[in-house]
């Protein structure tokens, strides 16, 4: 395995990048240099400023305690928004030290009020540092600030700019110059593709719109619509040349009683548009005419799919097949399944099983199965898709008889069996326990890490109030480190602040990398063990406040669900009364062993509601006790079902998001025990009987 090299060269990306912005920076203030000594100059500029803003004359800070209290003034500044004293305290640093490569990088990262050579020369300095995009961005910002015409053309003559106002003001720079298809490539995909707001997207009308089409007008229409930005959509609508879509498009989302008339005013030369063709299964879909909805959608030309369509187009066929399925339509819904191949990766996993498993479950072909299962592995990237591609291989192959080819597919699902269907797999192979590698640090891992500058360096942020940023260097570790004691010692350190949530990013990045170290990514120390936990106990508390939270004590929702397990204030209220503890609002979001004491109560009392199923105490914690009683009523009672049908039960879910976090609870609470009761593994039990005793 190799080691993580803290002293890395600048990739060459990013020297021709930090070379354009030196160039631009030295003709906005009218020196000139060769091309090739650009890149040296914006280092140099960089270690030089701070002598440039010593003016009174004071030696620079040498002693440790002295550079510790600059340093600390410096960061209190940055964090003040004073630049300029920032700089000041910078001054008083050795360039050679610590402190002031922390100081530099804290403001190149702030970006405010700062040259753009300057920052180049940071980055340029510092190039193993994380946030390079940042600083990037944080350049082209000031260079749009101080440059103008050629010289922002020759700034990004190396490479081209990173952030939409970088884009913008190099678009109108070439068209200033009457570069008209430079100008139309760069703006073209910003105006197609990005967000906006109202006021740039007004400004880029006005400077570019005479060079642009209409197809980019249709292009920015449907990506708006997919953003559900119903009047930006509609006032460009005519430019694009599709009011009439637009406007039944609008009418089916805010489900105006005319919806149906508007769509039929479309005109008969856009009704095979994929766009229309997608408002039309929506429109369908919620009158239930699910056959005419599916008919639309298989009426849609792959080919003919933008980004955001295609999107929105896999969506609702996810929609429509789940109603599909209920309705025992299972031909139709495979065809749709299998129809209109999605853009996105992601997408084209969901697709490949939803076929998969329709083609075994409810039309009885494994052989076809056995296809999807195939490209969902050649797709697959991480242990949740691998374990799940495997594990339906698996079950595919046994249905055909193909015992020995099923033993091998769940064997290689059983490898990552701290997740939800490498341990289904691992019961299929009868075993009982799981593997949950360690990742201890030895004593030449400690060494090593003591070394790295960026350890020393959340050190020195740490102390001086500067714990964000700190954050930032600690995830960029955890992406970047490859030994997993060392990796582990990052985890720790995290933890030793209390900041459980940042450890398990670290774990996270660590078992998604596959560096050996899977209890980082299942840490233990947000909840007491003396905490009075109600019911499945801690591990069941764990298992929850990892999914919901991600053991962010403070956290508070959209929905205003608070703490560690997510609690609505009106749901720890009343449960708080029920088991006879005083309520206390801020202790939800301040004390964790409270949170979870509130948390397992509520989930103990919902495991009473549902007969002690933990599938559908998990789903009516997701989604709410209506919609798992709802799921009962359309889906039928998983309760004392057999195993198989019970993992059915929870993958015709309609809702993505609840059946995710079934399956990551579930598989949480499996580790868990282990981690905390060295438990066995009972996941299949679990899954069918649910609570028992």
């Amino acid at each position: 395995m190799g080691k993580y090299v803290e002293a890395a060269d600048m990739t060459t990306s990013s020297k021709r990048w930090t070379t354009g912005c030196a160039v631009a920076a030295l003709i906005a203030t009218g020196m000139a240099l060769p091309f090739a000594a650009t890149h040296v100059a914006a280092a140099k500029t960089y270690g030089s400023a701070a002598s440039l803003t010593n003016t009174n004359g004071k030696s620079q800070a040498s002693d440790n305690a002295s550079a510790s209290k600059t340093l600390k003034a410096g960061l209190a500044a940055v964090k003040r928004g004073r630049t300029g004293e920032a700089m000041s305290a910078l001054s008083r640093l050795s360039k050679t030290s610590l402190e002031y490569r922390v100081l530099s990088w804290t403001l190149a990262v702030s970006g405010k009020n700062l040259d753009a050579m300057w920052i180049a020369g940071v980055a340029a300095q510092l190039p193993h540092w994380p946030a390079q995009k940042t600083m990037r961005a944080n350049i082209e910002r000031a260079l749009i600030k101080s440059t103008t015409g050629e010289a922002l053309a020759v700034a990004f003559s190396a490479t081209e700019p990173v952030t939409d106002e970088g884009r913008i003001a190099l678009a109108k720079a070439h068209l200033a110059a009457g570069r008209t298809k430079s100008a139309f490539s760069i703006i073209a995909p910003v105006w197609r593709g990005s967000k906006l707001d109202a006021k740039t997207e007004r400004t880029i009308e006005q400077r570019f719109g005479r060079i642009l089409t209409r197809a980019d007008y249709r292009a920015r229409v449907e990506m708006l619509l997919s953003k559900r930005r119903l009047r930006g959509a509609e006032r460009l609508a005519g430019k694009a040349g599709v009011t009439h879509m637009v406007a039944a498009r609008i009418a089916v989302e805010r489900k105006n009683r005319d919806a149906g008339k508007r769509i039929a005013a479309v005109p008969k030369s856009q009704q095979n548009n994929s766009m229309h063709l997608l408002t039309k299964a929506m429109y369908d879909t919620r009158r239930e005419r699910i056959t005419n909805a599916s008919n639309a959608l298989l009426a849609i030309d792959p080919k003919s799919l933008s980004a955001p369509v295609a999107k929105q187009v896999w969506t609702q066929q996810r929609i429509v097949i789940s109603d599909l399925l209920e309705a025992n339509k299972t031909h139709l819904a495979y065809r749709l399944a299998a129809h209109n191949t999605p853009k996105s990766a992601r997408r084209q996993l969901d697709q490949a099983f939803k076929a998969g498993w329709i083609a075994l479950r409810k039309r009885g072909d494994a052989k076809t199965a056995q296809s999807h299962f195939a490209r969902l592995i050649k797709m697959a990237g991480t242990p949740l898709s691998k374990s799940r591609g495997h594990y339906w291989l698996g079950r595919s192959y046994a249905a055909n008889g193909e015992k020995s080819n099923a033993t091998v597919s769940y064997r290689r699902a059983a490898e990552h069996d701290t997740t939800y269907y490498g341990q289904l797999a691992a019961r299929e192979l009868g075993r009982k326990s799981i593997n949950i590698s360690k990742g201890n640090a030895s004593g030449g891992d400690r060494k090593t890490f003591a070394k790295y500058e960026l350890v020393k360096a959340i050190a020195k942020l740490e102390s001086g109030g500067h714990a964000s940023r700190a954050r930032i260097i600690y995830r960029h570790l955890g992406r970047h480190i490859e030994d997993a004691g060392e990796l582990a010692l990052l985890a720790a350190r995290a933890e030793k602040r209390g900041d459980y949530q940042l450890s398990l990013q670290v774990g996270k990045a660590a078992f998604l990398r596959g560096r050996g170290a899977d209890r980082l990514a299942w840490p233990l120390g947000a909840i007491s063990r003396q905490t009075k936990t109600s019911g499945a106990g801690l591990p069941l508390a764990y298992a929850i406040a990892r999914q919901e939270s991600t053991f962010q004590i403070d956290a508070r929702s959209p929905a205003n669900a608070l703490g560690l397990m997510q609690l609505l204030p009106t749901t720890a209220k009343r449960t708080a009364q029920s088991i006879g503890i005083r309520y206390s609002r801020s202790k939800l979001t301040t004390d964790a062993s409270y949170n979870a004491r509130l948390g397992t109560a509520f989930l103990d009392q919902q495991m009473d509601r549902f007969g002690g199923s933990f599938v559908l105490t998990f789903a009516a914690y997701n989604a709410g006790p209506r919609r798992a009683a709802e799921w009962i009523e359309r889906f039928g009672d998983p309760r004392g079902a057999k195993l198989y049908t019970v993992i059915d039960w929870v993958e015709t879910i309609p809702y993505s998001e609840t059946r995710n976090y079934v399956q990551r609870v579930m598989e949480n609470y499996q580790v868990y025990k282990t981690r905390l009761k060295g438990g066995r593994l009972t996941i299949s039990e679990d899954i069918r009987a649910g609570r028992r005793g």
